[in-house]
């Protein structure tokens, strides 16, 4: 799941995730209810520009599918130069 500070492209990342990362059994396990069909997350647990100090102790779903530690945070940094 993409997560990463304001203007990084993590919303691109989401939607390249989306075309090119399919994952069938996420999709099976939530009976083809995953995001969107393709079973990838568009943002993390603790929230896509949330820093990650705060995983595992804030939460953005009121009833998550999953624990933090069965996500894969996909971090994007920008350089500012």
């Amino acid at each position: 799941a993409p997560a990463g500070l304001f203007n990084t492209g993590t919303n691109l990342l989401s939607v390249l995730l989306e075309y090119n990362c399919q994952n069938p059994h996420r999709v099976a396990k939530f009976n083809g209810n995953a995001k969107r069909g393709h079973g990838n997350e568009w943002q993390t647990l603790w929230g896509k520009h949330t820093p990650a100090r705060y995983r595992g102790a804030y939460v953005t779903a009121k009833n998550p599918k999953y624990s933090v530690d069965e996500i894969l945070p996909i971090v994007l940094v920008r350089n500012p130069y």
